[in-house]
């Protein structure tokens, strides 16, 4: 609350959809932030071509995530569909970095997904306005360089130690006091989580370092993203 224009949110988000307001008026339901471990929702990740499934994101300490460029735009939201193949295959961003994907593991190109609390049925939850689901990740970077006109420019050596934060924003409907609800997030360029979540990555003060075991990394561009699964777009 009163921070979110510092995070990166989706296409379909405003700072004014998290209004956190005292939607029950006893001066104590306002949203509360707790810290919560990242950990895996329990969702179905679609197999690959050889019948195994994507890998998943655990949040443990060497796995490997990607981030691609989004299109940063609130105006048009033409997106591709089978009925408009015309539109947008760009993961659309109200600000941020981009999406992200799997980028290690024997399976790569799954998207990313957490979970950060559920408020069960009983516990007759209610959410005025939207909830920003958030996600922040310590990464060590690999070599990264931009082609512009001029040449090739190095962004950075590697081994610096950043911030990736993600986001998803989740509103409230009526059905919440008797269905619960989980806090949960999913990205992935492929589409998940189009139009409400984002990410970005931030630079640490000091720009601190570490020095991995291994720098060599498997070229993004080269991996195959699991597809969203049209019956629940």
């Amino acid at each position: 609350t009163g921070m979110t224009e510092r995070l990166p949110t989706g296409a379909l988000l405003q700072d004014s959809d998290f209004i956190c307001e005292n939607p029950m008026l006893d001066s104590a339901s306002a949203v509360k932030s707790t810290m919560s471990a990242q950990r895996a929702i329990q969702s179905v990740v679609p197999l690959t071509n050889g019948g195994d499934e994507f890998t998943r994101y655990t949040g443990a300490p060497g796995e490997i995530v990607a981030q691609s460029d989004g299109s940063v735009t609130v105006t048009d939201f033409g997106a591709w569909r089978r009925n408009n193949v015309t539109g947008s295959r760009i993961f659309r961003l109200f600000r941020g970095g981009g999406p992200l994907f799997i980028s290690g593991g024997e399976t790569p190109g799954g998207p990313v997904d957490w979970v950060s609390d559920s408020f069960p049925p009983s516990a007759s939850p209610v959410l005025k306005g939207g909830v920003l689901v958030c996600m922040a990740m310590l990464v060590r970077n690999f070599y990264e360089e931009v082609k512009p006109n001029l040449g090739t420019t190095i962004a950075s050596d590697g081994d610096e130690i950043q911030m990736v934060i993600a986001t998803y924003g989740m509103m409230g409907d009526v059905n919440l006091k008797t269905d619960g609800m989980t806090l949960s997030g999913v990205i992935s360029p492929a589409g998940y989580g189009e139009g409400y979540a984002a990410s970005d990555r931030y630079r640490l003060a000091g720009r601190p370092m570490f020095k991995g075991t291994v720098r060599q990394v498997e070229d993004p561009s080269s991996v195959v993203l699991a597809v969203y699964p049209d019956g629940i777009r």
